[in-house]
């Protein structure tokens, strides 16, 4: 079906890429919320409501809750989609599976994290996109962890040490703490 680019294409899908990237490196709602309106437009500090108002610089957060649920989300399944149907097609080449970064990639892109190590975290250590990538930058899992299950059973060893104080971030963030409060109590 012939079709033309509007002018603006590339320039929208590059805007698309970085705010997408964004969200998947663990930035804030505020460092999204400055990418998505401009950093000029919201006020210091980040507003906080939740609700819509008529000046969207006023109350970021709707939007950007729109922009991922109705941006990031149906690219995550667009990018199911795709794993998908390359599993099928190499699967009837005799060709080996996808390799697993390509196999995470939507729930990379669903939940918001940047690799397999920060997905693992998300998964098992702490549902929480910015917690997730301070605990992946606070304990590396190992080279040795090649597969879901070893990243899941990594991931668990290292939260049960250091809720106790066997063991301390490599990098420290100041979510962390926070994080093991929220882990420490949440059986209460």
């Amino acid at each position: 079906m012939p079709w033309v680019a509007p002018l603006n294409w590339a320039q929208q899908w590059n805007e698309l890429q970085g705010l997408v990237a964004h969200y998947m490196s663990g930035a804030s709602y505020a460092t999204l919320g400055r990418a998505f309106y401009g950093v000029q437009n919201i006020p210091e500090p980040f507003p906080a409501a939740r609700t819509t108002s008529p000046n969207p610089y006023n109350n970021p957060l709707p939007s950007i809750f729109g922009f991922i649920r109705e941006l990031v989300e149906p690219l995550a399944r667009d990018a199911g989609c795709l794993v998908a149907i390359l599993e099928q097609a190499w699967k009837a080449e005799d060709v080996p599976p996808p390799p697993q970064a390509l196999q995470g990639l939507p729930l990379c892109v669903r939940f918001g994290c940047d690799s397999l190590e920060t997905l693992a975290w998300f998964r098992f250590g702490f549902r929480q996109r910015v917690s997730a990538h301070a605990l992946a930058a606070a304990f590396p899992l190992s080279v040795d962890a090649v597969n879901d299950t070893q990243r899941a059973n990594e991931v668990r060893v290292f939260r049960r040490h250091w809720l106790v104080g066997q063991i301390f971030p490599a990098v420290p963030h100041p979510i962390l703490n926070h994080v093991a409060t929220v882990l420490r109590e949440a059986g209460d």
